[in-house]
């Protein structure tokens, strides 16, 4: 189980993956904090989304490279350096690109705006990577003990329906040859040492092919596959707890808007900002309160809740619009457009890491059950393998095995040219019944 210190210090605590996932968000959120900020022409904002990016992403690779070399991860120290390394850094260069334009720098509240958005983002983003990172090891880690169990399964099945005749065919082709020896020898009615020791030699061949007789009863099939599904993980945290979803979802949102608002408008923008947000929020609770009671298939109800997010963040963001209040300008709105997608782009981050934790807890159980049951079914498959083997050697080397080495003996005394032509005939009788008794043990074994 991947735990939260493991999640936050380990691989995923900075790579190119998980800075490269940062892109877009982090691109659209510079852009809603520069559209304000009255730059000549868009080429100030391009070059602050690509400072804000480039500067940062070099900090985060130094402050990992030191702490990795030392310790192997990225300890919390280590975590919280880089984070509010991250905000200082964008705070300065977004800061730079306005002071380069004429304009207030205004580096105090660029400052404190990305160091709080780091502290809050980061972690949440860090442990949605991580989990999603262990969620496709658990897969496909499940997916090889399904290979396994379906091997296991098909061996049994296989070995139930054929083993009678795998075995008397095996059986047979091991003691036909010495047979026709002996029905030659007796036919010429030349039994010499030569042929007593092919005879003995087809017995121990009959014994070794003996020992690599595989047989198994058949097994229950598999019991039917039991999915943790991530698309049903991620709704039914919404859905089932909207208003702890919804708070989240706020929670995560509220920092970077409202202090966006009252770096625009003052506290009447944090005022109507704060409604957009309240708004937002309750609807999304009633959007996935509503979902649950639908009853519909997991997919569906991840698709509705999708739409519904980001419908809540599109009607919030109108409730400001409709407001009296005077602080939007038109580079405010076009900022303002953004809200409904950060809405749901926190939402879905909330959803996603809360989503992974618990798939990955149930992909645990089921891996866990998974292991007992190949170990179980691999156990009984090698006992009754070793059990079935043990009754055939008993069979060849003891009865059938017993008859073949009395003709062998048999055999010798009739090369010693001791009998007599009567005695001899009595010997061979004797040798062919035993040779019969034992090919109707052996035939027994077919199907």
């Amino acid at each position: 189980m991947l735990t939260t210190r493991h999640a936050l210090t380990g691989p995923w605590a900075a790579n190119v993956r998980g800075w490269g996932s940062t892109a877009v968000p982090g691109s659209l959120l510079v852009v809603m904090q520069e559209l304000p900020t009255g730059f000549p022409n868009g080429w100030y904002i391009v070059a602050s989304v690509a400072l804000q990016f480039t500067l940062p992403g070099i900090w985060v690779w130094l402050v990992s490279t030191v702490f990795r070399r030392r310790t192997g991860i990225v300890p919390p120290v280590g975590l919280v350096t880089m984070w509010l390394g991250v905000g200082v850094l964008r705070g300065l260069a977004g800061g730079a690109v306005a002071l380069s334009a004429g304009l207030d720098p205004e580096w105090v509240f660029r400052i404190v705006f990305w160091c709080v958005l780091a502290l809050i983002w980061t972690p949440l983003l860090t442990y949605a990577l991580a989990q999603g990172e262990e969620y496709r090891r658990l897969l496909a880690y499940r997916a090889r003990l399904a290979r396994d169990l379906a091997d296991l399964d098909a061996r049994s099945r296989e070995t139930a329906a054929e083993r009678t005749r795998r075995m008397g065919d095996a059986i047979a082709d091991a003691l036909g040859p010495a047979l026709e020896e002996i029905r030659a020898g007796l036919h010429t009615a030349r039994v010499d040492a030569v042929t007593v020791h092919r005879i003995r030699r087809r017995l121990d061949d009959l014994s070794a092919r003996a020992r690599d007789f595989a047989t198994a009863p058949a097994v229950e099939p598999s019991r039917p596959d039991e999915r943790a599904s991530l698309v049903v993980a991620m709704s039914a945290f919404q859905s089932r707890r909207p208003i702890f979803a919804g708070l989240l979802t706020a929670a995560a949102v509220a920092p970077p808007l409202l202090l966006e608002a009252f770096r625009v408008g003052g506290l009447p923008a944090v005022a109507e900002m704060a409604v957009g947000i309240a708004t937002a929020t309750i609807l999304f609770m009633l959007v996935a309160a509503g979902t649950d009671r639908l009853r519909v298939p997991g997919i569906v109800s991840f698709a509705l809740l999708r739409g519904g997010t980001l419908a809540a963040g599109g009607i919030g963001a109108t409730a400001i619009a409709l407001l009296t209040w005077s602080w939007l300008d038109e580079d405010a709105f076009l900022a303002l457009a953004l809200m409904p997608l950060l809405f749901s782009v926190a939402a879905d981050i909330l959803s996603t890491a809360v989503g992974l934790q618990a798939t990955s807890a149930r992909l645990d159980e089921l891996i866990a059950r998974d292991e007992r049951t190949v170990e179980a079914r691999t156990i009984a498959l090698a006992d009754a393998e070793e059990q079935a083997s043990a009754q055939i050697l008993e069979l060849v080397r003891g009865e059938v095995s017993g008859r073949l080495a009395s003709c062998a003996m048999a055999l010798a005394f009739l090369a010693a040219g001791t009998f007599t032509p009567a005695d001899q005939e009595r010997v061979v009788g004797t040798i062919v019944d035993q040779l019969e008794t034992a090919a109707a043990r052996i035939r027994e074994l077919r199907p």
